[in-house]
């Protein structure tokens, strides 16, 4: 957890703004906020280390006097020591309360513009719509949601981000479905990255009832990954996993579960892990720390969330 706490400044330091950068800046403070203000005793150690230039702000490796040999500083280990003291001066920058709500409503202000007439959200502003961005900030907001946080949960205009956006990806699956048909491929597996990516997002939303059109849509999709889950890679399965559970299809759910545990390698240095994603790729559905953070997502989530569930351990070369 105190990993991801400090992988949340680098969101919020992207140069650009793109659709993409603004909602993680938007996403970053949201989070920060939510979890200054879960506790009490964390909001005073952020602010001591603004306020303070103590040895809290020091490195572990920078305190540690055995380390601070000839030989460490001919090493990376150095730097590496000097980028952690800096990160945490950003990590306290970060959850500056007052600093919070002024980028809050920054990157709000930003991503109402970024979002075009039709509901749906272009890269930059003056640019088109795009339906795999639509759906990353929507996926977004509803991971947000879950968590518990207020801003995403109560401030209306996210909930009007929301309430144009997902009828626009609605729309974007009725004229997947009207195409198949029109072109005659009923009986393929027409069930692409982004509908794997719509049926997941859309899961989050089951309050937000469908048109009768976009649901026999879905439920064609919601069939062919249930029918042809084993071809697709691991992250996209772990998304179909968690999109069966939440769709009452518990068995197929189950049996995808299982798979990946079989294919999961386990080592005591690095634990558990999918060596498909150790290059990663250029395309969004093979990044590797996405894709297993979706697979963490999937296990917790499970009724049977044990990752190991009495398999033997993988063990093989790299």
């Amino acid at each position: 957890a105190w990993y991801a706490v400090q992988a949340l400044p680098y969101l919020t330091d992207y140069p650009y703004a793109c659709s993409e950068q603004t909602f993680n800046r938007y996403y970053a403070n949201a989070l920060a906020s939510h979890i200054a203000n879960s506790s009490p005793r964390i909001h005073k150690i952020f602010s001591e280390w603004k306020e303070k230039d103590t040895a809290a702000l020091l490195s572990n490796l920078e305190k540690n006097q055995e380390l601070k040999s000839a030989l460490l500083q001919e090493t990376p280990w150095v730097l590496e020591a000097e980028n952690e003291t800096e990160q945490k001066k950003k990590i306290a920058h970060l959850f500056n309360m007052a600093r919070m709500s002024t980028e809050l409503g920054t990157a709000l202000t930003k991503l109402e513009k970024l979002q075009t007439a039709n509901g749906g959200f272009a890269w930059f502003k003056g640019m088109r719509d795009n339906r795999y961005i639509t759906q990353y900030i929507v996926t977004g907001i509803a991971r947000l949601q879950k968590l518990g946080v207020s801003d995403a949960k109560n401030n209306q205009r996210i909930l009007n981000i929301l309430d144009k956006a997902i009828p626009y990806l609605d729309a974007r699956i009725r004229e997947d479905y009207a195409n198949i048909i029109k072109n005659g491929r009923m009986r393929y597996n027409n069930l692409g990255y982004y509908e794997i990516q719509y049926l997941y997002m859309r899961s989050f939303f089951p309050e937000k009832k469908m048109s009768a059109t976009t649901k026999v849509a879905a439920n064609y999709f919601l069939k062919k990954g249930a029918k042809n889950w084993a071809t697709y890679n691991k992250y996209m399965q772990g998304m179909l996993a968690i999109i069966m559970n939440r769709n009452n299809e518990a068995s197929t759910a189950q049996d995808i579960m299982d798979a990946l545990r079989q294919n999961a390698i386990h080592k005591e240095e690095m634990g558990m892990y999918w060596k498909e994603f150790n290059q990663g790729s250029y395309w969004w559905y093979q990044a590797p720390i996405e894709a297993h953070s979706l697979l963490i997502e999937a296990f917790k989530e499970m009724p049977d969330n044990s990752p190991i569930k009495s398999l033997k351990t993988n063990e093989v070369d790299e």
